[in-house]
């Protein structure tokens, strides 16, 4: 059993949404049970968007959809988040273009 393959991260749907905001840097942020998934998930995406894309992996907490890294999009100067583990929040709105996962 591999925690990574066995669950639906919607790798091709987030690659194409990465594609439409032409994302060329990317914070990736995953709830602790799916941290050790980044590699797999970097890999995937760089096959499906090109190797031109940087990704980064966000290590501040996420315990829900109101915890969105905003500080780490901001210091590097990404284009966009991907938050992965949860849908979005209808009262929060972090500001950034975040793409919600819900895994």
């Amino acid at each position: 059993m591999n925690i990574c393959t066995d669950h639906d991260f919607e790798l091709y749907s987030v690659a194409q949404k990465i594609r439409e905001y032409n994302a060329k840097k990317v914070v990736v942020q995953l709830p602790e049970g799916f941290l050790q998934c980044y590699s797999y998930i970097e890999q995937k995406l760089k096959e499906l968007v090109g190797e031109d894309t940087e990704f980064w992996l966000s290590l501040n907490p996420s315990y829900g959809p109101c915890l969105v890294d905003e500080f780490s999009i901001a210091e590097l100067g990404a284009d966009i988040i991907e938050h992965f583990g949860d849908t979005k929040y209808p009262l929060h709105d972090p500001g950034i273009p975040v793409i919600f996962v819900p895994v």
